[in-house]
C-alpha cells in the first residue's frame, strides 16, 4: 500500500522519537556514551618527600664548678678495673706541678637519657666540697681527671702532651668502643662539636674546649653545647 507524503512524514517522526527514547533509557538520561578511543589521562605526580629540617642551633649552657649535667648513674671515682694509683696506659698518678692544663667536655647519652660523667675520676682518696659536688684534692691525680659531674675533663701534665678519650675511659675503668659505651651496648653515634665522628671513639683527641658527645642506643638527639670560663 502506498503511503501518502503526510503519512510517511508522520511515520518517520514517530520512529525518530522512539529511537531517542531508547537511547535515553540506555544511557541513564542524558549521559554521554564514553568514547572508547579517548586516551587515558596522565596521573598527577606524587608529592615530593619533604627535606629534613636543619639541625637546631644549640643553645649553650654555661658550666660552673660543682655542676651536675645529666642523671647521676655512676658512682664517683674510678671503677675497680680503672686507675687505682698505679700507671694506666703509661699515665701516672702524681702530685707534681702541672704547667700544661686544658679542658675538654664529654657528654654521654644512654638510650636517649643524658647521664652524668662522675666526679673524682682519676683522683685517689678525693676530698670533697660544695656539698659533695666537687672533688678538691686527693693523694694523687692522674693527668686525666674530673673534679665534678659537669662532664669537664681536666688534662694536666708537666709538658704539652696529647691524650685520647680512650685513655680517659681506661683511667675511669669503663669500656669504650663503637658498640659499647660505659657498659651499655647498642648502636652508637659520636660527635665532635656538631660534626659526626665515624671512627674509633678511643682515638678522639682531648683538645682544649673540645665538645665530645657519645650516644649509645636510641632515641638519638642533636648534641647539646656548653661553655665554661676556665
Amino acid at each position: 500500500m502506498k503511503l501518502s507524503p503526510m503519512r510517511l512524514s508522520i511515520a518517520v517522526l514517530t520512529l525518530t522519537c522512539l529511537l531517542c527514547a531508547v537511547l535515553t533509557a540506555c544511557t541513564g538520561g542524558g549521559t554521554s556514551i564514553p568514547n572508547p578511543f579517548q586516551p587515558t589521562p596522565t596521573p598527577s605526580p606524587s608529592p615530593a618527600i619533604p627535606t629534613a629540617p636543619p639541625a637546631p642551633t644549640p643553645t649553650p649552657r654555661t658550666l660552673v664548678p660543682g655542676d651536675i649535667v645529666g642523671s647521676q648513674v655512676f658512682p664517683a671515682g674510678d671503677t675497680a678495673s680503672g686507675g687505682q694509683g698505679g700507671a694506666v696506659d703509661g699515665i701516672a698518678c702524681e702530685n707534681t706541678a702541672q704547667t700544661f692544663h686544658i679542658h675538654s667536655h664529654v657528654t654521654l647519652f644512654q638510650n636517649g637519657a643524658q647521664v652524668a660523667i662522675p666526679l673524682a675520676i682519676g683522683l685517689m682518696s678525693p676530698v670533697y666540697s660544695m656539698g659533695g659536688n666537687y672533688a678538691n684534692s686527693g693523694t694523687c691525680f692522674y693527668h686525666l681527671h674530673t673534679h665534678d659531674n659537669s662532664g669537664i675533663v681536666h688534662i694536666e701534665n708537666p709538658t704539652t702532651t696529647t691524650y685520647t678519650l680512650g685513655e680517659f675511659f681506661d683511667i675511669w675503668g669503663e669500656p669504650l668502643s663503637v658498640s659499647n659505651v660505659a657498659g651499655v651496648s647498642g648502636p652508637t653515634l659520636f660527635y665532635l662539636g656538631t660534626s659526626m665522628f665515624t671512627g674509633d671513639p678511643r682515638t678522639i683527641t682531648l683538645t682544649n674546649h673540645e665538645q665530645i658527645t657519645l650516644e649509645v642506643g636510641g632515641p638519638y638527639v642533636f648534641p647539646p653545647f656548653y661553655t665554661w670560663t676556665y
